[in-house]
């Protein structure tokens, strides 16, 4: 009955949030994630559950449009969703279809892969989803940002904002010579590499958020989008 997509724990996946309405007059059991998880929905009832779903790479998903097939097709290639309801040998099968499903343009943005790869780097060591980098308060934290261009064609325009933020309070690291903010790095030709280098200076202890927004122009077409979540922990 809605549905929506959310982004995943890794950049490469994201879910297919959707609500299953059971208007059966019986109880039906739900198998996702290839078989391996299983719900059961009363009759009437509604449930929402999060679907799995592998990122397109960009160069592929160039073709989707707004409500298009072939976006369509992708994820019914990629969503095993099946259904059973009854007992013994009036027990019957069916696949969920998600042709009803309108696929926004926000939600294409959604499923299809960045077209730059991104490596952060903290103090010189790779920062990564569900670990947090280490920092001293009053002491510098040098934030790297590489980006690739793995497409056979350049990118425009290309602009990098980093922030730190710290979780509890909201407050903003402090940036040295501004350059914890927008950052314009142009073009970046067909297999080449950019950098971005950020100065940032926590003033107090605590779990600080590091939030990276990349924007670019290709054919013409603006892109943005953020990096996954990333933490830095800044100890006394």
């Amino acid at each position: 009955s809605r549905w929506d997509v959310l982004p995943g724990e890794k950049a490469e996946n994201c879910f297919l949030v959707v609500d299953l309405v059971n208007r059966t007059g019986e109880e039906m059991e739900l198998t996702y994630s290839q078989g391996k998880k299983q719900l059961q929905i009363e009759t009437g009832d509604v449930c929402r559950v999060p679907l799995p779903v592998e990122k397109c790479s960009f160069s592929e998903s160039l073709d989707w449009v707004e409500g298009g097939d072939e976006v369509a097709a992708y994820m019914q290639n990629r969503i095993q969703l099946t259904w059973a309801i009854g007992d013994d040998q009036a027990r019957r099968f069916g696949d969920a279809s998600l042709s009803g499903v309108m696929w926004t343009d926000c939600m294409l943005e959604a499923l299809r892969r960045p077209p730059v790869t991104a490596t952060v780097l903290v103090d010189g060591s790779e920062c990564v989803e569900g670990r947090d980098a280490e920092a001293r308060v009053g002491q510098p934290v040098q934030v790297e940002l590489r980006l690739e261009n793995c497409l056979l064609e350049p990118v425009e325009d290309t602009e990098v904002l980093v922030r730190l933020i710290q979780e509890n309070t909201g407050m903003a690291a402090v940036g040295s010579a501004g350059s914890s903010g927008l950052r314009i790095l142009g073009e970046l030709p067909a297999g080449q590499t950019g950098n971005h280098q950020s100065c940032l200076l926590p003033l107090s202890p605590g779990l600080y958020s590091l939030l990276i927004t990349i924007s670019l122009k290709f054919r013409g077409k603006i892109y943005t989008w953020k990096l996954p979540h990333l933490t830095v922990n800044a100890a006394l």
